[in-house]
């Protein structure tokens, strides 16, 4: 998230009575459009918020968002995959420019976050692709993908489908740390296993 650039130009805020307001600034681009309601915070809830990066890269999320609520819904265009497999607790490396689009409920510790996310010239653990896509289902500390492909054209092509382990920030709680994951590999010989 630290690594967002924001295209240029202006971010025009108004708040009032709980409610943060950024409106459209006229004969330039938003950059942040949308409200942030603050009445029950450390609950939060978001209407139409939008936030525009460089390069079509942009945010788009409505919903409440909390410690004893997530019920949102979030659309994202060349996110980096590697801050939002970070921000998700996937312990293994990865990178891309991901769209996203994800709704969200539970709570902060027992989230259920259902979605689909489409990447471009990736990698995960490793292995290098140019195309990605998955359908997922993340719930408390695992994440489920009930489908997922990469592709790298004239190299190989992987379809999978499994459950990974998440790293969890309550290390009180005895964790399971296996992986139940099946791949089909087509297209390609085993030596790609070894790149």
């Amino acid at each position: 998230i630290n690594d967002y650039e924001l295209q240029e130009g202006l971010v025009m805020a108004d708040y009032y009575n709980g409610l943060l307001t950024f409106a459209a600034p006229p004969h330039t681009p938003a950059l942040v459009t949308g409200t942030i309601d603050f009445h029950a915070a450390p609950q939060l809830r978001f209407t139409d918020f939008f936030i525009s990066g460089k390069n079509q890269e942009g945010i788009h999320f409505s919903g409440d968002v909390g410690p004893s609520l997530w019920d949102f819904q979030m659309r994202g265009q060349g996110l980096d995959m590697g801050i939002l497999a970070e921000l998700a607790g996937f312990p293994y490396p990865m990178s891309g420019a991901a769209d996203v689009q994800v709704r969200g409920t539970g709570d902060s510790k027992h989230p259920h976050v259902d979605g689909k996310v489409s990447v471009t010239r990736g990698t995960a653990m490793g292995l290098a692709f140019r195309s990605g896509s998955a359908s997922f289902i993340w719930q408390d500390a695992r994440i489920s993908f009930t489908q997922l492909a990469l592709t790298d054209p004239g190299r190989y092509t992987l379809e999978g489908a499994g459950v990974f382990p998440l790293l969890s920030k309550d290390k009180s709680r005895a964790q399971d740390h296996s992986i139940d994951f099946s791949i089909h590999l087509k297209d390609a010989s085993l030596s790609l296993l070894q790149s």
